[in-house]
């Protein structure tokens, strides 16, 4: 049977407990009177059709380290980063005048967890961005090293720990930061 044909047996609405899937999933035994309550009467349905819409928590804007005191945003790939690759990160943006408190230093993790409209709403004046992310922020992405201006200059990296051991990506790297923040050597 498919769901219109379904749909010509059961004429009441359908109300499924979150909760009781779960442990049907998880303990692999279905309980169909736990799980579909057939008996709703019209009061207990929602009458108010922008119920739904408010009764959906409003994602915030993703959660970052540093005070974005400079509009600079750094987003690195994965969730965490380790401690050589945050003690490198930092020696970076100390070479370009800039430390924790200048920046939001934002993982691909945390932006995924966030409003989809994060960057947006953050709106930097700059942004650096090392590895591939999962984001659409990758689709301006012309190539590594490379600074493109849009809203905001955006510089596309070589993710951090690639970085620490390959010193031409280093200097490759240095020459564009000197570029993005108008560096004299």
């Amino acid at each position: 049977m498919n769901l219109k044909e379904i749909s010509l047996f059961l004429t009441e609405p359908i109300l499924l407990i979150p909760e009781k899937i779960s442990e049907q999933v998880l303990t692999g035994v279905p309980d169909i009177s736990a799980s579909v309550n057939v008996s709703l009467s019209s009061e207990e349905v929602p009458s108010d059709p922008n119920r739904e819409e408010n009764d959906i928590p409003e994602l915030d804007i993703a959660s970052y380290e540093g005070n974005f005191q400079k509009g600079l945003l750094v987003l690195y790939q994965g969730s965490k980063l380790s401690e050589a690759s945050q003690t490198f990160l930092m020696n970076i943006l100390k070479a370009v005048n800039h430390s924790l408190k200048d920046i939001a230093l934002l993982s691909e993790a945390a932006l995924l967890n966030g409003h989809p409209d994060s960057i947006t709403r953050l709106n930097p004046r700059n942004m650096l961005i090392f590895g591939r992310l999962n984001h659409s922020i990758m689709q301006i992405k012309k190539g590594d090293y490379v600074i493109i201006s849009e809203d905001y200059s955006c510089l596309f990296a070589d993710d951090l720990k690639e970085l620490e051991a390959n010193k031409p990506l280093k200097i490759k790297l240095w020459t564009s930061l000197q570029v993005l923040f108008d560096i004299k050597s």
